[in-house]
């Protein structure tokens, strides 16, 4: 496991991790309301023989942890997947769990995740997720290429250049009317949305 304790102190700020190290190699934690994905886990009422119990050291994969007044937060890491877990609080060695599963927009997400993490914990192959829709994905990808080119000064015409091309642009005419225009200030909007916390739908279900 991973050590999550804090780093020295550089000037007023500690540091959670090593900033000399990438962030891409540093698990990310994500609170259940946060990310559908996140299997709710508690004790198990009954203590019944066939539940999952709380034995992580025995689960298969490498495993991720993190925890504080929110609660125990947890990644299980295999064969290209990961499973995060939440628990509000650290259960002794062989509590039976529980998953729960609020009836929320996202439910059909939460109930996939908790499958996913049956299937994998009791050794059976786990179905393959739908991809994100390509189209989306690259929307979503221009909007934050043209809200950082809007935030650094450039002109909504400069910013479709980059992203649709010359030939397009001449080909859409008048640039005032240009539906390219529209498209560019549109990007640029979305980005702003993202910026401003919308960047929380990337994690939807929705999205996948």
């Amino acid at each position: 496991m991973p050590d999550l304790a804090y780093r020295p102190v550089a000037g007023a700020c500690p540091f959670l991790h090593d900033p000399a190290h990438p962030a891409c190699a540093r698990p990310v934690f994500w609170r259940p309301e946060v990310l559908p994905d996140v299997v709710r886990l508690h004790p198990a009422g009954g203590g019944d023989a066939a539940c999952l119990r709380y034995d992580p050291g025995q689960w298969p994969g490498r495993l991720d942890r993190f925890a504080d007044d929110d609660g125990l937060l947890l990644i299980l890491s295999a064969g290209g997947a990961e499973h995060r877990l939440w628990l509000a609080a650290e259960p002794a060695p062989g509590t039976p769990l529980a998953v729960m599963i609020g009836l929320d927009p996202h439910a059909p997400a939460r109930a996939e995740a908790a499958l996913c993490l049956w299937r994998h914990l009791c050794g059976r192959a786990e179905p393959r997720r739908p991809a994100r829709p390509p189209p989306r994905v690259q929307r979503l990808a221009r909007a934050l290429q043209a809200l950082d080119g809007r935030m650094a000064g450039a002109s909504y015409r400069e910013i479709a250049l980059v992203l649709f091309g010359e030939a397009r642009l001449r080909e859409a005419g008048y640039w005032r009317t240009s539906h390219l225009r529209d498209a560019a200030v549109g990007l640029v909007a979305t980005g702003r949305a993202l910026m401003a916390g919308g960047y929380r739908r990337l994690l939807l279900s929705s999205l996948r």
